[in-house]
């Protein structure tokens, strides 16, 4: 039976939704053919041949392992296959970070930054963008607050906010861009109604949302010019602690799973302030076996939305742009897998990806471009039990 701490422990490796990476794009040209002639051929270029271009790196995925084992707890650099997606080699991995809840990557992949809720600090990466490699930073740990649970980027990605299920706060830094070293500027005071257990940034960088549990609370914040922290509202809407909250990339919709009886809760918010519209709430049964639900929407496909519950199944909705309502199209049943859990679209929307919280292992997906519809591609190694990660391709960044 599923216990409130197992509960708990789920939640604090939750990340809010969208991961900041850039697009896969490729470029090419044709022959100019203008048929032929008597003239003579013109002479070589002195300059000669161009060069070869540069070979395509792999991209990569950066996984939070949360073993059991000190040595298999920590950040596992993997790179993915340029043509399959399939995780196919550990570039490294740097372990013994104590209890990992939640990761966010740099746009431009320079830095990861890692809380670790039992030394109460967020742990920075440099990243070697030609090798994906990672290794800590100059300075390599900054204080947090107490046990601090979840982080997000602010979209200018000059701001990073984490929450503290202990100090039950949240705390705001200014990123030094040339250093990717954190300094905190900024300390806002939970809703009082719970111990916040996610923290996710709207769209348009101008709100915050605060999932506390205990009372089931989500709590809005808008968010200053400076990037500092206001609570505007705070509500109970759910019968359970809920997860971090996850927003459509549209900015309208609100989603929020509820733990104990297999629903999604979906929630219009506010354009102008931010605030969730809670007599507009709608609740969504999920279909067997989807109760827990951790979501991922296409960049492409404003109506696509996949979505893992913890066992073999990724399944496809379709999203009601009216009214937010997710019907389900398909799933997929991987039947090597054992608990998926973490899921991602790359950012070019041809690859979905789950890790398995209960192996090694990271599965890849193809995403059709005409329907979203899903093929299984296959399975590699992600360093022990991975439960989530960031993607970024360093090819164009």
């Amino acid at each position: 039976m599923t216990t409130r701490r197992d509960a708990l422990q789920r939640l604090f490796t939750s990340v809010s939704l969208l991961s900041a990476m850039d697009l896969l794009s490729a470029c090419g040209g044709g022959d100019d053919d203008r048929g032929s002639d008597d003239s003579p051929s013109p002479a070589p270029s002195p300059v000669g041949n161009p060069p070869a271009p540069a070979p395509r790196p792999s991209p990569w995925a950066y996984v939070m392992n949360t073993s059991a084992s000190p040595a298999g707890t920590g950040v596992t650099a993997v790179a993915l296959n340029a043509t399959t997606g399939i995780a196919e080699s550990i570039v490294g991995t740097i372990a013994n970070i104590g209890s990992p809840t939640a990761l966010c990557l740099a746009a431009d992949g320079s830095f990861l930054y890692v809380t670790d809720s039992s030394s109460h600090t967020v742990v920075i990466y440099s990243v070697d963008r030609a090798t994906g490699a990672i290794s800590l930073a100059s300075t390599p740990t900054v204080p947090a607050g107490t046990s601090p649970t979840s982080l997000a980027l602010h979209p200018n990605e000059d701001i990073l906010y984490v929450c503290n299920f202990g100090s039950a706060d949240i705390w705001a830094f200014r990123i030094d861009r040339a250093t990717g070293i954190p300094s905190r500027f900024s300390v806002a005071p939970g809703s009082g109604r719970g111990s916040p257990v996610g923290v996710t940034v709207h769209p348009s960088g101008k709100f915050l949302y605060l999932s506390e549990d205990e009372q089931g609370c989500v709590s809005t914040y808008t968010i200053g010019a400076d990037g500092s922290l206001a609570l505007a509202d705070s509500m109970a809407l759910v019968s359970d602690f809920p997860g971090p909250v996850s927003i459509d990339p549209s900015g309208r919709f609100a989603f929020f799973s509820q733990y104990q009886d297999s629903s999604l809760r979906v929630v219009p918010i506010d354009p102008q302030t931010g605030i969730l519209i809670e007599p507009a709430t709608r609740l969504i049964r999920m279909p067997p076996p989807f109760n827990y639900v951790r979501l991922a929407f296409h960049p492409q496909r404003p109506d696509c939305v996949y979505a893992t519950v913890g066992n073999q199944d990724v399944g496809q909705f379709t999203l009601d742009a009216a009214t937010g309502d997710l019907a389900l199209v398909r799933r997929v049943t991987v039947a090597s897998a054992q608990t998926l859990d973490a899921v991602r679209v790359d950012a070019s929307g041809k690859r979905l990806y789950a890790c398995d919280s209960s192996s090694a292992e990271m599965h890849t997906f193809s995403c059709d471009e005409a329907t979203g519809q899903l093929t299984y591609q296959g399975a590699g190694e992600a360093g022990e039990l991975p439960s989530d990660f960031v993607l970024f391709d360093g090819w164009n960044s």
